[in-house]
């Protein structure tokens, strides 16, 4: 028995080895798969820690730095981690981080996450190379307000609300590439900014976008100020020149007329478009409580000194079931049909092709069922959502 004993515990011995051997590979095996889940890793550099996850398409984010000291210095961010390329910055990835003075940021990354730099109080330029960024988010660069320089790719799209909301420094910005929207209060309180570039592509320029930018250098035409680019500098009516304007005769080239434009101008009383619009809002007109309009079937219109019908702004009386679309309408105001909730038949001039778009985009009647009807045929119900 006793010569037994040592072989037993020999036994048992190399049973537990085993069990702990399978153990670790399965907390190995787990530990893996969490990485390929998004779990965070770390990547370290000269002047700081990279935390880095898989976004929701499997790729690489910035999701945290830690700097090495309190010492301020320039940054450039990782094109490659864990063998893959790095795309973007997620949400407060660098909020409130103090260490940093410049930023490059390299030509795999596509966007800038929400408050991705909130807050950096010493952050004075950043610099994206190449061509992938689209988007910045919403408050990306707020309250930086060192910055004083950044230099965007011709490939963004979109810059997020509030997005550079009191970089006090920053006194130039370049969206001529493809910035196709500019969102709320995106520039709001940047009392430096006095040159600012739009390009041709841009369609939405909403609501205080640029308010308390005193300084900007606008273009100035019958009571109204105006954005553009070197090849047109009326490209986008920004604002009145204050409230107390009675009239307006937009210029010939100007495409979009941004949000609140005319906001409280209680005096205001014609508008006069120019035949190229093709963006507005009735947000443009908020408060304009003596703005006429072109009445024609239940319609009320804005236009041109050629076409006085060229946008339906609303309803003469909403509560109607039928409504003819007069036949020289080019454009529908986003809320033009917003409160009409006994409406069940739209009448359209043209062809299905020519409105299409329109239809299938416009939030018209708080998600009510309505037959649009053309001269030649008749679509099928379609809920506005």
């Amino acid at each position: 028995m006793k010569k037994l004993l040592p072989i037993i515990l020999a036994i048992m011995l190399v049973l537990c080895m085993a069990s702990c051997s399978e153990k670790q590979a399965e907390d190995q095996t787990d530990a893996e798969d969490v990485v390929v889940g998004g779990n965070e890793n770390v990547s370290h550099t000269e002047t700081g820690s990279f935390e880095y996850q898989l976004n929701e398409e499997g790729k690489c984010e910035i999701v945290k730095y830690t700097p090495n000291s309190v010492k301020i210095v320039d940054i450039t961010l990782p094109e490659k981690l864990d063998g893959r390329d790095v795309v973007g910055i997620a949400d407060s990835a660098f909020k409130a981080e103090n260490s940093i003075k410049s930023v490059k940021v390299p030509a795999t990354y596509t966007y800038v996450g929400n408050y991705a730099f909130y807050d950096c109080d010493s952050l004075t330029s950043v610099e994206f190379i190449g061509e992938n960024l689209t988007d910045i988010g919403d408050s990306a660069f707020q309250g930086c307000d060192a910055l004083t320089s950044i230099v965007l790719p011709k490939s963004v799209e979109a810059v997020g609300k509030f997005a550079f909301k009191d970089c006090t420094s920053l006194s130039s910005i370049d969206l001529s590439g493809s910035v196709v929207s500019v969102g709320e209060g995106a520039f709001f309180g940047c009392k430096s900014l006095k040159t600012v570039k739009l390009a041709d592509t841009i369609k939405d320029i909403n609501k205080n976008a640029f308010y308390g930018c005193d300084v900007i250098e606008y273009t100035e035409e019958d009571n109204a100020l105006y954005l553009g680019n070197d090849a047109n500098k009326y490209l986008v009516l920004v604002r009145s020149v204050d409230l107390n304007v009675e009239s307006c005769t937009v210029n010939a080239a100007t495409k979009v007329i941004a949000d609140n434009a005319f906001q409280n101008c209680d005096r205001l009383a014609t508008v006069t478009l120019g035949d190229a619009v093709t963006e507005i809002s009735a947000s443009c007109f908020d408060g304009c409580t003596e703005l006429t309009y072109n009445e024609s079937e239940n319609g009320n219109y804005l236009g041109s000194a050629a076409n006085p019908n060229m946008v339906l702004m609303n309803l003469v009386v909403p509560s109607v079931e039928d409504f003819n679309l007069n036949v020289a309408t080019k454009i529908i105001c986003d809320v033009a049909f917003s409160n009409c909730t006994e409406l069940a038949d739209i009448h359209f001039a043209g062809t299905p092709d020519q409105w299409n778009a329109i239809i299938r985009t416009e939030t018209w009647n708080n998600g009510r069922m309505v037959r649009v009807m053309f001269a030649d045929e008749t679509f099928e119900p379609i809920i506005y959502q």
